[in-house]
């Protein structure tokens, strides 16, 4: 299963953004830092299922959409984005996204971003959690792919999505 751009739209549209309001999706330059996209593209290859495949346009299109007119949002991206790289280079001396899969894996683990409460103004991993891993989640679950692979007949199943066996980050698809 591929996420592709039409995911992104309609998740964007699950979040309450009307796409129509937007510039054209197609082509749509990114406002985010690409060194930002690619940590956060990396980062949903590990929360996401893996018979998903991650899409460049997917995490772009929503991403872009998603911080349009909001400053603070891209302010968060950037400053999960950063914290994962630093915690990526005092591991394994290396960029996030520059980490495979399997250290990515081990690198969240390790860091215990899932276990803390998610926290909008909290400290820097509940920061990372509420911000960009929530978020991703979000994008993920009220996707019609997401949907679909979670088993809902609609694409607004995040909380059910989420505790499903089997679906999302820590519950044993990338073990």
């Amino acid at each position: 299963m591929q996420l592709s751009q039409p995911d992104a739209v309609s998740a964007l549209g699950a979040a309450g953004i009307d796409p129509a309001t937007e510039a054209s999706w197609d082509g749509a330059e990114s406002r985010e830092d690409p060194s930002t996209t690619r940590t956060l593209l990396a980062l949903a290859e590990v929360l996401y299922p893996s018979v998903v495949e991650v899409t460049l346009e997917f995490v772009e299109t929503y991403l872009v959409g998603r911080s349009s007119d909001h400053q603070r949002f891209r302010t968060e991206l950037e400053r999960g984005a950063e914290t994962l790289d630093d915690w990526a280079r005092d591991a394994f001396g290396d960029a996030f996204a520059r980490l495979d899969v399997e250290q990515r894996d081990s690198l969240l683990r390790h860091m215990g971003v899932r276990l803390v409460d998610a926290v909008p103004d909290g400290t820097e991993l509940e920061r990372l959690h509420y911000h960009v891993v929530e978020e991703l989640l979000v994008a993920f679950y009220t996707s019609p792919t997401g949907a679909e692979l979670a088993g809902a007949k609609s694409a607004w199943v995040y909380d059910a999505a989420a505790e499903t066996p089997g679906v999302g980050y820590g519950m044993g698809q990338r073990r």
